[in-house]
Protein backbone atom coordinates (compact mmCIF):
# COMPACT_ATOMS: atom_id res chain seq x y z
CA UNK A 1 0.00 0.00 0.00
CA UNK A 2 1.26 3.48 -0.62
CA UNK A 3 0.75 6.17 2.75
CA UNK A 4 1.78 9.70 3.09
CA UNK A 5 1.43 9.87 -0.96
CA UNK A 6 4.35 7.97 -2.08
CA UNK A 7 5.67 5.63 0.90
CA UNK A 8 5.10 1.97 0.10
CA UNK A 9 4.79 -0.39 3.07
CA UNK A 10 2.81 -3.82 2.92
CA UNK A 11 -0.10 -4.40 3.87
CA UNK A 12 0.90 -6.99 6.44
CA UNK A 13 2.87 -4.10 8.64
CA UNK A 14 -0.94 -3.29 9.79
CA UNK A 15 -3.20 -4.54 11.71
CA UNK A 16 -6.74 -3.45 9.88
CA UNK A 17 -6.62 -1.77 7.00
CA UNK A 18 -9.18 0.57 5.92
CA UNK A 19 -9.31 2.07 2.09
CA UNK A 20 -10.83 5.53 1.74
CA UNK A 21 -14.65 5.13 0.34
CA UNK A 22 -15.90 6.82 -2.80
CA UNK A 23 -18.98 7.96 -2.53
CA UNK A 24 -21.02 5.32 -5.46
CA UNK A 25 -18.45 2.37 -5.00
CA UNK A 26 -17.56 -0.49 -3.13
CA UNK A 27 -13.47 -0.08 -1.50
CA UNK A 28 -12.45 -2.90 0.53
CA UNK A 29 -11.21 -3.14 4.49
CA UNK A 30 -9.12 -5.46 5.51
CA UNK A 31 -9.19 -7.65 8.37
CA UNK A 32 -7.51 -10.78 10.20
CA UNK A 33 -8.94 -14.15 9.19
CA UNK A 34 -8.54 -17.38 8.95
CA UNK A 35 -6.38 -18.61 6.19
CA UNK A 36 -8.94 -20.24 3.66
CA UNK A 37 -11.87 -20.57 6.29
CA UNK A 38 -10.21 -23.24 8.04
CA UNK A 39 -10.49 -23.44 12.16
CA UNK A 40 -6.66 -23.30 13.54
CA UNK A 41 -4.91 -22.07 10.37
CA UNK A 42 -3.02 -19.02 10.20
CA UNK A 43 -4.45 -15.76 10.41
CA UNK A 44 -3.96 -13.79 7.12
CA UNK A 45 -5.54 -10.59 5.51
CA UNK A 46 -9.46 -10.99 4.53
CA UNK A 47 -10.88 -8.53 2.81
CA UNK A 48 -14.62 -7.29 2.61
CA UNK A 49 -16.57 -4.78 1.20
CA UNK A 50 -16.90 -1.50 3.30
CA UNK A 51 -20.91 -1.28 3.13
CA UNK A 52 -23.76 -3.48 1.83
CA UNK A 53 -24.48 -3.97 -1.33
CA UNK A 54 -26.98 -1.26 -2.45
CA UNK A 55 -25.60 1.25 0.43
CA UNK A 56 -22.66 2.54 -1.57
CA UNK A 57 -24.36 5.82 -1.34
CA UNK A 58 -25.24 6.12 2.37
CA UNK A 59 -23.22 8.02 4.54
CA UNK A 60 -25.07 7.54 7.16
CA UNK A 61 -23.90 4.23 9.40
CA UNK A 62 -27.04 3.68 10.70
CA UNK A 63 -28.81 3.83 7.46
CA UNK A 64 -25.99 1.65 5.83
CA UNK A 65 -28.60 -1.45 5.26
CA UNK A 66 -28.31 -1.98 1.59
CA UNK A 67 -30.61 -3.76 -0.55
CA UNK A 68 -32.70 -7.50 -0.08
CA UNK A 69 -31.73 -10.08 -2.86
CA UNK A 70 -33.47 -13.74 -3.09
CA UNK A 71 -30.51 -15.94 -3.78
CA UNK A 72 -29.27 -16.66 -7.19
CA UNK A 73 -31.14 -13.59 -8.72
CA UNK A 74 -29.19 -10.64 -10.37
CA UNK A 75 -29.86 -7.01 -9.88
CA UNK A 76 -33.10 -5.85 -11.76
CA UNK A 77 -34.87 -3.96 -9.08
CA UNK A 78 -36.24 -6.72 -6.85
CA UNK A 79 -33.74 -6.17 -4.59
CA UNK A 80 -34.70 -2.63 -3.30
CA UNK A 81 -36.51 -2.92 -0.13
CA UNK A 82 -40.00 -1.15 -1.82
CA UNK A 83 -40.29 -3.08 -4.75
CA UNK A 84 -43.18 -4.64 -5.25
CA UNK A 85 -44.48 -8.36 -4.50
CA UNK A 86 -45.80 -10.69 -6.89
CA UNK A 87 -48.48 -12.09 -6.82
CA UNK A 88 -49.81 -8.74 -5.15
CA UNK A 89 -49.18 -7.52 -1.95
CA UNK A 90 -47.30 -7.60 1.35
CA UNK A 91 -50.03 -8.64 3.55
CA UNK A 92 -51.09 -11.83 2.58
CA UNK A 93 -49.05 -15.36 2.13
CA UNK A 94 -48.93 -16.31 -1.61
CA UNK A 95 -47.25 -18.45 -4.32
CA UNK A 96 -45.51 -16.79 -7.58
CA UNK A 97 -43.00 -19.42 -8.05
CA UNK A 98 -41.54 -18.75 -11.84
CA UNK A 99 -41.66 -21.62 -14.26
CA UNK A 100 -39.19 -22.37 -16.40
CA UNK A 101 -41.35 -20.58 -19.39
CA UNK A 102 -40.99 -17.14 -17.11
CA UNK A 103 -37.48 -17.58 -17.54
CA UNK A 104 -34.60 -16.32 -20.23
CA UNK A 105 -31.34 -18.73 -21.08
CA UNK A 106 -29.91 -17.27 -18.24
CA UNK A 107 -32.13 -18.57 -15.37
CA UNK A 108 -33.12 -15.05 -15.03
CA UNK A 109 -36.84 -14.07 -14.97
CA UNK A 110 -37.53 -12.85 -18.54
CA UNK A 111 -37.55 -9.67 -19.60
CA UNK A 112 -41.60 -7.95 -19.38
CA UNK A 113 -42.39 -11.14 -17.48
CA UNK A 114 -44.97 -10.07 -14.67
CA UNK A 115 -42.33 -11.56 -11.74
CA UNK A 116 -39.30 -8.95 -13.32
CA UNK A 117 -38.35 -6.64 -10.83
CA UNK A 118 -40.59 -7.84 -8.05
CA UNK A 119 -40.12 -9.85 -4.89
CA UNK A 120 -41.42 -13.71 -5.74
CA UNK A 121 -43.36 -14.63 -2.92
CA UNK A 122 -43.27 -18.80 -2.12
CA UNK A 123 -45.34 -20.47 -0.08
CA UNK A 124 -44.21 -23.76 -1.17
CA UNK A 125 -41.54 -26.73 -1.56
CA UNK A 126 -39.22 -26.19 -2.30
CA UNK A 127 -38.93 -22.29 -1.08
CA UNK A 128 -37.67 -21.14 -4.56
CA UNK A 129 -38.59 -18.18 -6.41
CA UNK A 130 -38.04 -20.37 -9.27
CA UNK A 131 -37.38 -24.33 -9.87
CA UNK A 132 -34.25 -25.10 -8.20
CA UNK A 133 -33.13 -27.72 -11.26
CA UNK A 134 -35.32 -26.53 -14.63
CA UNK A 135 -32.88 -25.00 -15.45
CA UNK A 136 -30.20 -25.78 -13.41
CA UNK A 137 -29.27 -23.05 -10.59
CA UNK A 138 -25.71 -24.00 -11.29
CA UNK A 139 -23.25 -21.41 -11.54
CA UNK A 140 -25.91 -18.00 -10.85
CA UNK A 141 -24.00 -17.38 -7.80
CA UNK A 142 -20.75 -19.45 -7.24
CA UNK A 143 -19.32 -22.42 -8.29
CA UNK A 144 -22.08 -24.86 -6.77
CA UNK A 145 -20.09 -26.66 -4.55
CA UNK A 146 -21.85 -27.69 -0.89
CA UNK A 147 -20.49 -27.77 2.34
CA UNK A 148 -18.60 -31.34 2.19
CA UNK A 149 -16.45 -30.16 -0.61
CA UNK A 150 -17.00 -25.57 -0.74
CA UNK A 151 -14.22 -23.66 -2.29
CA UNK A 152 -12.97 -21.06 -0.46
CA UNK A 153 -12.52 -18.83 -3.18
CA UNK A 154 -15.15 -19.60 -5.87
CA UNK A 155 -15.75 -18.16 -9.06
CA UNK A 156 -17.46 -15.04 -9.66
CA UNK A 157 -21.29 -16.08 -10.97
CA UNK A 158 -23.46 -15.63 -14.15
CA UNK A 159 -26.07 -13.59 -12.02
CA UNK A 160 -24.03 -12.11 -9.28
CA UNK A 161 -25.05 -8.75 -8.52
CA UNK A 162 -21.91 -7.30 -7.21
CA UNK A 163 -20.11 -4.71 -9.48
CA UNK A 164 -17.26 -6.01 -11.46
CA UNK A 165 -14.29 -6.80 -9.67
CA UNK A 166 -16.51 -8.03 -6.39
CA UNK A 167 -18.40 -10.79 -6.08
CA UNK A 168 -21.02 -12.68 -3.49
CA UNK A 169 -18.42 -14.17 -0.71
CA UNK A 170 -18.62 -17.94 0.14
CA UNK A 171 -19.58 -19.97 3.54
CA UNK A 172 -15.82 -19.93 4.23
CA UNK A 173 -14.85 -16.45 3.77
CA UNK A 174 -17.63 -15.48 6.40
CA UNK A 175 -15.83 -18.46 8.83
CA UNK A 176 -12.72 -16.97 8.23
CA UNK A 177 -13.30 -13.94 10.07
CA UNK A 178 -15.05 -15.96 12.93
CA UNK A 179 -13.56 -19.04 14.26
CA UNK A 180 -13.47 -21.35 10.58
CA UNK A 181 -15.14 -24.15 9.32
CA UNK A 182 -19.02 -23.60 10.48
CA UNK A 183 -18.50 -23.38 14.05
CA UNK A 184 -21.20 -21.16 16.06
CA UNK A 185 -20.69 -19.34 19.25
CA UNK A 186 -20.67 -15.86 20.87
CA UNK A 187 -19.03 -13.17 19.29
CA UNK A 188 -16.72 -12.86 21.77
CA UNK A 189 -15.40 -16.54 20.70
CA UNK A 190 -13.90 -15.46 17.31
CA UNK A 191 -10.28 -16.91 17.24
CA UNK A 192 -9.82 -15.00 13.33
CA UNK A 193 -8.11 -12.51 14.98
CA UNK A 194 -10.57 -9.85 14.43
CA UNK A 195 -12.36 -9.02 17.36
CA UNK A 196 -16.42 -8.70 17.13
CA UNK A 197 -18.18 -5.94 19.42
CA UNK A 198 -21.72 -5.50 20.00
CA UNK A 199 -23.34 -2.26 18.63
CA UNK A 200 -26.98 -1.33 19.22
CA UNK A 201 -29.69 -2.72 21.78
CA UNK A 202 -30.85 -5.91 18.77
CA UNK A 203 -34.47 -5.48 19.58
CA UNK A 204 -37.58 -5.55 17.43
CA UNK A 205 -37.59 -2.19 15.67
CA UNK A 206 -34.52 -1.51 17.75
CA UNK A 207 -35.99 1.60 19.27
CA UNK A 208 -35.34 3.68 15.98
CA UNK A 209 -31.56 2.85 15.95
CA UNK A 210 -29.77 0.30 14.30
CA UNK A 211 -27.75 -2.81 16.12
CA UNK A 212 -25.09 -5.13 14.35
CA UNK A 213 -21.55 -5.82 14.78
CA UNK A 214 -18.29 -3.93 14.58
CA UNK A 215 -15.53 -6.95 13.52
CA UNK A 216 -11.87 -5.67 14.15
CA UNK A 217 -13.61 -1.97 14.78
CA UNK A 218 -13.38 -1.24 11.23
CA UNK A 219 -15.81 -3.69 9.37
CA UNK A 220 -19.79 -2.55 10.29
CA UNK A 221 -22.28 -5.49 9.71
CA UNK A 222 -25.57 -4.06 10.49
CA UNK A 223 -28.65 -6.00 11.22
CA UNK A 224 -30.64 -5.31 8.16
CA UNK A 225 -33.25 -7.33 7.95
CA UNK A 226 -34.91 -9.33 5.39
CA UNK A 227 -37.94 -9.94 3.33
CA UNK A 228 -39.98 -12.93 3.90
CA UNK A 229 -40.72 -15.24 1.60
CA UNK A 230 -44.18 -15.57 1.66
CA UNK A 231 -45.26 -12.26 2.71
CA UNK A 232 -42.63 -10.15 1.18
CA UNK A 233 -42.45 -8.15 4.43
CA UNK A 234 -39.80 -7.15 5.80
CA UNK A 235 -38.82 -8.07 9.06
CA UNK A 236 -36.02 -8.35 11.86
CA UNK A 237 -34.86 -5.03 10.93
CA UNK A 238 -32.56 -3.91 13.68
CA UNK A 239 -32.94 -7.32 15.55
CA UNK A 240 -31.13 -10.06 13.09
CA UNK A 241 -28.03 -10.02 10.39
CA UNK A 242 -28.78 -12.10 7.49
CA UNK A 243 -25.73 -12.26 5.28
CA UNK A 244 -25.77 -14.59 1.83
CA UNK A 245 -23.14 -16.77 0.94
CA UNK A 246 -22.65 -18.63 -2.30
CA UNK A 247 -21.79 -21.85 -1.10
CA UNK A 248 -25.11 -24.16 -1.36
CA UNK A 249 -26.25 -26.53 1.12
CA UNK A 250 -26.65 -30.34 0.05
CA UNK A 251 -30.74 -29.66 0.30
CA UNK A 252 -30.74 -28.25 -3.20
CA UNK A 253 -33.28 -25.43 -2.24
CA UNK A 254 -31.18 -23.81 0.90
CA UNK A 255 -27.88 -21.80 0.43
CA UNK A 256 -25.23 -20.84 3.31
CA UNK A 257 -25.59 -17.32 5.03
CA UNK A 258 -23.74 -15.88 8.07
CA UNK A 259 -26.65 -15.05 10.69
CA UNK A 260 -26.27 -12.97 13.69
CA UNK A 261 -28.25 -11.79 16.75
CA UNK A 262 -27.89 -10.65 20.06
CA UNK A 263 -24.76 -12.45 21.28
CA UNK A 264 -24.62 -15.80 18.43
CA UNK A 265 -22.88 -15.50 15.55
CA UNK A 266 -23.96 -18.26 12.87
CA UNK A 267 -21.46 -18.60 10.00
CA UNK A 268 -22.57 -21.77 9.22
CA UNK A 269 -26.20 -21.03 9.26
CA UNK A 270 -28.71 -21.64 5.90
CA UNK A 271 -31.51 -20.32 4.63
CA UNK A 272 -34.46 -20.96 1.72
CA UNK A 273 -33.48 -18.70 -1.93
CA UNK A 274 -37.10 -17.40 -1.47
CA UNK A 275 -36.02 -15.11 1.23
CA UNK A 276 -34.45 -11.70 0.23
CA UNK A 277 -31.07 -11.13 2.59
CA UNK A 278 -28.02 -8.73 2.04
CA UNK A 279 -24.95 -9.41 0.34
CA UNK A 280 -21.90 -8.05 1.49
CA UNK A 281 -19.60 -8.32 -1.35
CA UNK A 282 -15.67 -9.42 -1.02
CA UNK A 283 -13.00 -8.89 -3.76
CA UNK A 284 -13.56 -11.47 -6.96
Amino acid sequence: MVINDNEVQPVSDFNILVVKATKGTLSPIYVWGHENGVAGAPSVKVAFAHVNLGAENDTDPCNCLGDLYQWGRKKDGHQVRTSASYPTNDTSAESGIATAADLDVNGQIAEGNAREGKFIKQTDYPMSWRPINNPSMVGLWGDNTTETSANYNQARGTADPCPTGWKVPSQKQWSAIYQGNQTNGAPEASTSGSTWTKQGKFTSNGGGSTSGYKVADALYLPTAGYRHLSWGSLHAASQYGDYWSSTIHSSSHTTYKLYFYNNTVLPGDFGDRANAYVVRCVPE
